[in-house]
């Protein structure tokens, strides 16, 4: 089998990205290549909110990258109108995608300081960009009902913003491009890409099949780093790519009549809470974060748990009398740096397309668009912002980032209903967590400041992840040196 591209993933960038390089190139043979029922797979697992404003933390303008892809974010939003006129014409009415607007961003007195920073950066930044918003009476919030004493008494309401179906997203990308001859569906895995004379000449699969293309892109998620570890010239050159697990639930009769996307900051080295409207009346729940060093399909017990008990007590009593119909396992692709990797790389013809962390969905039209017009241009036009190849990118300075680092673990706490004595305990165990955090930077003895949410991960398999994420880093930095 030959064709003009092979894409290694059919998430929401797999498909976006054939889709945006069939419409600039209507002739060309695509071959997009995955499992058909996606396991772990983080779009249909996610909330897939158009989060622009509500996913801004304290460190969005703090840090230059941050910002910039603050700035895709909100480019991305003024793509979606005309991507999903271009998705629906190609779908039936009783199929059409179709997004829900309205965030209202809840300040609860849960969580701790980071919860404060965050919220008011937010409504600093929709100040500053002239962004509608609307500042709420947190018990007018619809469907909002939490106990007494995590009450919320702040809330803004960004009707800009909202979610979108990830499923209807899916099948409408999917439906759209199988009505064109030029498009086959491939349900297999890729494990390899083949490297021919310096060019990338298609990929292996697990079946034994070889797809043979002119160009390949590697948009696989969170399943990024085992096929890439087939080309060493470039996987020694770009910052690892790891995979975010998180857990969500969908309820039924829950008895919560929430009717906009409604969430917390970012915290606890995570998305925040949120609960949104769902299909057939049912609610959604999201959702954790748990960096690991390979993809998970199981939600374990410990996180529908925490779930379960945080909107509970943050969003409705009346949850806990509702029907658990499904606890869903997405894997978010995370790099070393926790930014995107975006373009071409030193093998010819091969491209590649993660590291979206929370915003592959969002992002999506976007990057499509982006990586499309790169690789019809063959890598003459190298993504300048994001490289594949570079050296880590650190987010913030020593001093941010381990402060970041404690206020979520103090996050953690808080959300887990860590019950500390009123008179300086705080204060010691803030000064305690502190400790940890500097020891654990100690162990890393490198000069790069790995994003805070690698932490728990390490902290809780030290004599193995230590020495992992130490040579991982090194040998970044010494390949780029």
């Amino acid at each position: 089998m030959t064709f003009d591209l092979a894409i290694a993933g059919n998430g929401v960038l797999g498909l976006s990205s054939a889709f945006a390089f069939h419409r600039l190139a209507p002739s060309a043979t695509i071959a997009i290549i995955g499992p058909g029922d996606r396991p772990g797979g983080a779009t249909l697992a996610a909330g897939a909110m158009h989060g622009v404003f509500g996913e801004v933390t304290a460190l969005t303008s703090a840090s230059p990258h941050m910002l910039l892809k603050f700035g895709w974010a909100l480019e991305a939003r003024k793509h979606w109108p005309a991507w999903r006129d271009a998705i629906n014409a190609r779908v039936p009415v009783n199929r059409q995608v179709e997004s829900t607007g309205g965030t209202i961003v809840v300040l609860n007195s849960v969580s701790g300081r980071i919860d404060d920073e965050a919220y008011l950066e937010i409504a600093r930044l929709l100040a500053l960009y002239g962004e509608p918003h609307e500042a709420l009476d947190p018990s007018m919030v619809p469907g909002l009902a939490p106990l007494e004493d995590c009450r919320p008494f702040r809330a803004l309401h960004i009707p800009g913003e909202g979610r979108i179906d990830p499923a209807r997203l899916l099948a409408g990308l999917t439906e759209a491009l199988r009505r064109t001859e030029r498009v086959s569906f491939i349900d297999d895995e890729a494990t390899g890409i083949r490297v021919e004379g310096g060019w990338a000449a298609g990929l292996a699969l697990r079946s034994g099949t070889v797809v043979r293309s002119g160009r390949t892109l590697v948009a696989a998620g969170a399943g990024t780093a085992p096929l890439m570890a087939s080309v060493p010239e470039v996987s020694s050159r770009m910052p690892g790519v790891f995979a975010g697990v998180g857990c969500s639930l969908e309820v039924a009769r829950s008895g919560c009549a929430i009717d906009h996307v409604v969430r917390t900051p970012n915290r606890s080295f995570a998305c925040g809470l949120h609960a949104l409207p769902g299909n057939g009346g049912h609610l959604y729940i999201g959702a954790t974060n748990y960096l690991k060093t390979a993809p998970q399909v199981r939600p374990t017990l410990s996180d529908v748990h925490f779930l379960i008990d945080c909107a509970v007590a943050q969003i409705g009593e009346t949850i806990q009398g509702g029907h658990l119909v499904e606890a869903k396992v997405g894997n978010r692709p995370v790099s070393l740096d926790g930014l995107p990797l975006i373009g071409g790389t030193c093998v010819g013809g091969l491209f590649v397309l993660t590291g979206t962390y929370r915003d592959g969905i969002h992002l999506s039209p976007l990057l499509a668009d982006r990586i499309a017009r790169q690789m019809l241009a063959d890598g003459t036009e190298p993504e300048p912002d994001f490289p594949v190849e570079r050296r880590p990118i650190p987010l913030s300075d020593w001093a941010i980032t381990k402060t970041r680092a404690v206020d979520h673990f103090m996050s953690v706490l808080y959300e887990n209903q860590a019950a500390l004595p009123r008179c300086g305990w705080q204060a010691l165990q803030r000064d305690h967590l502190r400790s940890k955090v500097e020891r654990l930077y100690a162990d890393l003895d490198t000069d790069f400041p790995l994003p805070p949410e690698f932490l728990p991960i390490i902290d809780l398999r030290r004599e193995t992840m230590v020495p992992f994420f130490r040579d991982a880093i090194r040998s970044l930095q010494s390949a780029h040196s």
